[in-house]
């Protein structure tokens, strides 16, 4: 390249950089000056792409950020629907009640279960069924099954008479090993401390009977039993939840109120 036109390339560099329009003036389009200097236009016949070109770009928009009043508001949502899920279950899982309160009694026993095995960690039992026992002759024993829902034991259609309770049944979930049952038949040096009265037309709450089993050298099982009004009136109205339109409804309601007093 001689030096008249170097120099002609420069004047048009700094025209074309500047703005001004002596790239024109000169004769030569800025076309021409991207061609010469290896630029290469980008043509299309697309408005929308030619747009999309011109466009500038942009960062992508930060994410919204919530507050703690939100995310408090959230978790609550999930715990009140959560909770309220479980009602649900529990309503399904709940036994039909029979018997008529002029002639019998229910009977409610809360039941609190954990197993341990060599480990210190202790897991959790749902009850799912008890039964109780009462002796109405020399030879003759009556035998009253219960279901178990949400952490109660409900005995319905119990005529009168004294009763003792006699055997729980418990479930929990274990690792790759499905469903574990365990039962478990009150000990005879200990009935004496689970023996209770029912009449006709009263609900009747045993208390809360604690299970808790240990497998470490050997099995070993100890039973409790702790009364409490404070327990009794979650139990009633945890049955008033279950079974809101029962025959019964009427006679745990006033036993609540007593005990609230």
């Amino acid at each position: 390249m001689n030096e008249a036109a170097l120099v002609r390339r420069l004047r048009l560099v700094w025209a074309f950089a500047s703005g001004s329009s002596l790239a024109k003036i000169s004769g030569f389009s800025t076309e021409w000056f991207r061609l010469s200097c290896g630029v290469t236009p980008i043509k299309t016949n697309n408005p929308r792409q030619r747009t999309k070109q011109m466009k500038t770009r942009h960062p992508p928009p930060a994410p919204p950020r919530f507050s703690a009043q939100c995310g408090a508001a959230i978790l609550l949502l999930a715990t009140s629907l959560f909770l309220s899920g479980c009602s649900t279950i529990d309503k399904l899982r709940a036994p039909a009640l029979a018997g008529d309160p002029s002639t019998s009694s229910v009977v409610v026993v809360q039941c609190e279960s954990t197993w341990q095995g060599a480990l210190a960690i202790k897991t959790p039992q749902r009850v799912v069924s008890g039964a109780i026992l009462s002796i109405v002759g020399p030879q003759q024993v009556k035998h009253v099954d219960g279901s178990g829902v949400a952490g109660l034991i409900i005995f319905s259609d119990v005529a009168p008479g004294e009763y003792n309770l006699a055997r729980i049944e418990t479930t929990r979930e274990v690792y790759n090993q499905g469903t574990w049952h365990e039962t478990y038949n009150i000990p005879g040096e200990s009935v004496t401390n689970y023996i209770f009265s029912v009449k006709a037309g009263e609900p009747k709450y045993l208390g809360v009977v604690t299970v808790e089993e240990t497998q470490k050298l050997k099995r070993r099982v100890d039973f409790g039993l702790k009364p409490g009004k404070q327990a009794e009136i979650a139990a009633w109205e945890k049955f008033i939840s279950l079974y809101p339109g029962s025959s019964w409804a009427n006679a745990v309601q006033k036993r609540i109120s007593e005990l609230k007093q």
